[in-house]
């Protein structure tokens, strides 16, 4: 669960995987957050604000007198928020999903209007005989819509995969 602080709410604010978090939070070491014992919705001073928004080990010694000594403090730009990189994937992949979903209903829908198509008839006037003029069109529908579903899909499906979250 990545550990985040609201600068101006002073709180820490810690949310679920793959969730996006608002511009204005900042990201702090998840191993550090867990050594200082901090807790989704726990409020915090000044100095423990800017102690976590600067990453220093004396700035944390002095805002946590009763933490661990703090070996596991990050380097000072690991401090910042979010890599704006993992939002764009995140956004891509949800986007891919409802592509796929929206693809499988016209998959379904054109396989539904070609056969109307196909199965509709007329009666000739002359001779009362019932025709089906539109078989060949209804089974052109069903072939055009499903292969172009498929195609899409398949794309949908490779988006999806190269931007699925790695748990490594």
């Amino acid at each position: 669960m990545p550990y985040f602080i609201d600068p101006q709410e002073k709180v820490v604010v810690v949310l679920a995987p793959g969730a996006n978090p608002q511009p204005h939070l900042v990201r702090i070491d998840h191993a550090g957050a867990a050594a200082l014992g901090l807790k989704h919705g726990q409020s915090l001073s000044d100095s423990q604000v800017e102690a976590l928004r600067s990453g220093s080990t004396e700035a944390m010694s002095s805002a946590f007198p009763h933490a661990p000594q703090a070996e596991w403090l990050p380097p000072r730009h690991a401090a910042t928020s979010a890599n704006p990189r993992s939002s764009i994937t995140r956004r891509a992949f949800a986007v891919a999903r409802a592509v796929e979903v929206i693809s499988w209903i016209f998959l379904g829908l054109s396989v539904l209007v070609g056969i109307v198509t196909a199965a509709s008839s007329e009666t000739d006037p002359y001779t009362g005989e019932q025709l089906h003029p539109n078989i060949s069109l209804g089974i052109t529908i069903m072939i055009a819509g499903v292969f172009q579903a498929l195609v899409v899909i398949m794309i949908a499906a490779y988006i999806q995969a190269r931007t699925q979250d790695n748990p490594n």
